[in-house]
């Protein structure tokens, strides 16, 4: 029953995370994700009663600053106007994610890392080809699948390496060590974004992803 929630819980916050990269930036969304750090420490020191020293949890406020530097576009008193678009859907999706890596990290110490991956995303596949069919969409992603087949085909494969390599990692490992370290991702996706997608970075953003990365 785990894997099997944790399966369509997937789906969902695959719906927002692609909502969100949608409608905003990569180089700025993918670091506004970086929320789902804090929640998932929280989640690991409540149910797997891991521990965070003094300095984790300064590491961690730094890590919100260069979040919130990230996410505001331009300095004024009307702020919420101000946040990148998307910005609001990429912390929903964080808050998505956070429970997603508790649950696969469940899954991976009482069950088994492989399998804590292969269910969830079968039972994610077969939701995914439902609502398809429901939405009579269905032969409108085969077509573009063909169409975009290597895009397809490396996204899936980096994604299904990079968490299996994540539920093997928290099989023995801390989930609140393990996810900090992960957390590095968002600085990479920055700089895809500027020099593949073309797009502009603040001043004030570039030092967000800086003391984010720090």
């Amino acid at each position: 029953m785990l894997l099997l929630g944790l399966g369509v819980i997937n789906f969902f916050v695959a719906v927002l995370n692609f909502e969100a990269l949608k409608q905003g930036k990569l180089s700025v969304i993918d670091l506004i994700l970086a929320v789902e750090l804090p929640l998932t420490i929280l989640f690991g020191l409540v149910f797997f009663r891991e521990s965070l020293s003094v300095f984790q949890s300064l590491i961690i406020a730094v890590i919100f600053f260069g979040i919130i530097l990230t996410s505001i576009s331009s300095f004024s008193k009307k702020i919420l106007k101000n946040l990148e678009k998307g910005v609001l859907i990429a912390l929903a999706t964080a808050i998505g994610m956070a429970l997603v890596n508790f649950l696969t990290a469940a899954g991976s110490k009482t069950i088994s890392p492989l399998m804590a991956i292969w269910v969830p995303w079968l039972v994610f596949t077969a939701v995914s080809l439902f609502y398809l069919w429901r939405k009579n969409k269905l032969k409108n992603f085969v077509e573009n699948g063909f169409k975009h087949k290597k895009l397809v085909f490396l996204t899936g494969f980096f994604d299904t390496f990079a968490w299996v390599f994540f539920a093997m990692a928290v099989f023995q490992n801390p989930l609140s060590i393990t996810t900090a370290i992960t957390e590095a991702f968002p600085i990479v996706a920055m700089f895809l974004g500027f020099f593949v997608n073309k797009e502009k970075i603040f001043g004030h953003q570039l030092l967000g992803a800086t003391l984010t990365l720090a």
